[in-house]
């Protein structure tokens, strides 16, 4: 089978046999695997985490030495599953869990086929697809679990106005949750095709970040700011928009992975003054994923809508050179 892996900091195409699984493992064949920011960091070697690459993805269980699922089955396997049973899962805390990151799917998620660990699957970190959820749905699954792992820390009232700064697929994600609460969006980008893409998607403004931020979303929230700014984008520049932009008593989400080593210069005393809150994120667990299964099922959010660019398995390389180049690419997907 092809698999495509990091070795040695860099991606290499691999001829390699099928994985063989163990008890209580499952073998699933590919079927949709979604690039993600994260994995372009892993590429340029900027990430600070796991080195395995693809971690969106779903497929069909085609060999099963669990009870739980049989050959034929769809599923959507999370790469990372919590013990939920130690200090951190009680707290709340389950992605700081330290079986969290202990296992991940092998190869990754994008080869032909990939095995999913008896840890996995046994603390029900796989989820059996409905017939109404497609492939490429199922793979959108994992970023948009955690956009929901992120806004659930936010506590949101109704009649708050939101503020994400960048609009790539993970902007893109949070918009379209947030707009499925009804609440008031607000979005910055760069001046191109994605700025435009998250008005189509329902952005109630967008702002180019050629204009002066901070000054435009008080002008569309009678001179406050937003109440609540998402970072969606692992730019300085876009940390220090989100605090200029917030209200006095307002709330920034750090969402965006920042690259390896970067450092943000910014005066304390103004956090302070101002009282705004900093909230981060990572990742999510088995209980958001199921959440975005519903949302995806009931289509409360068509997360399809931010698929932009689809390439075969043997196109890999293609598609990376893409999302470098091509400034139209939103997400890109390896269809199998």
């Amino acid at each position: 089978m092809i698999a495509y892996v990091l070795e040695d900091g860099k991606v290499r195409k691999k001829i390699m046999k099928k994985p063989e699984i163990h008890e209580g493992e499952i073998l699933v064949k590919m079927k949709a695997s979604g690039l993600c920011g994260t994995d372009m960091e892993k590429i340029c070697g900027q990430y600070t985490a796991t080195t395995y690459l693809g971690h969106e993805v779903s497929g069909i269980v085609v060999e099963s030495n669990s009870k739980d699922f049989k050959e034929g089955d769809r599923v959507f396997p999370h790469v990372h599953t919590p013990c939920y049973e130690c200090y951190y899962c009680r707290k709340h805390s389950e992605t700081m869990c330290p079986m969290y990151r202990s296992t991940n799917i092998y190869p990754g998620g994008f080869a032909e086929y990939f095995a999913v660990p008896e840890w996995n699957v046994r603390k029900g970190g796989v989820i059996k697809l409905p017939k109404c959820v497609s492939f490429e749905e199922g793979a959108l699954i994992e970023p948009l679990s955690t956009v929901i792992r992120g806004l659930d820390k936010l506590h949101l009232e109704d009649d708050d106005t939101i503020f994400i700064a960048g609009s790539g697929s993970i902007g893109l994600l949070h918009l379209l949750t947030l707009k499925a609460k009804g609440l008031s969006v607000i979005v910055s980008n760069p001046p191109n095709y994605k700025l435009e893409y998250a008005k189509r998607l329902g952005a109630d403004h967008i702002v180019s970040t050629d204009q002066n931020v901070p000054e435009k979303i008080k002008e569309y929230t009678n001179g406050r700011g937003a109440d609540v700014a998402i970072v969606a984008s692992a730019s300085h520049n876009a940390i220090i928009s989100a605090i200029e932009s917030v209200r006095n008593g307002g709330t920034i989400l750090l969402f965006a992975v920042p690259p390896r080593g970067m450092r943000l210069d910014y005066d304390l005393s103004k956090l302070f003054n101002r009282e705004i809150s900093i909230i981060l994120t990572n990742s999510a667990d088995d209980k958001d994923t199921r959440k975005a299964l519903e949302l995806i099922r009931r289509r409360k959010i068509r997360v399809s809508s931010i698929i932009t660019h689809k390439f075969k398995l043997n196109e890999f390389d293609t598609m990376i050179n893409e999302h470098k180049t091509n400034r139209s690419v939103i997400k890109a997907m390896i269809i199998n």
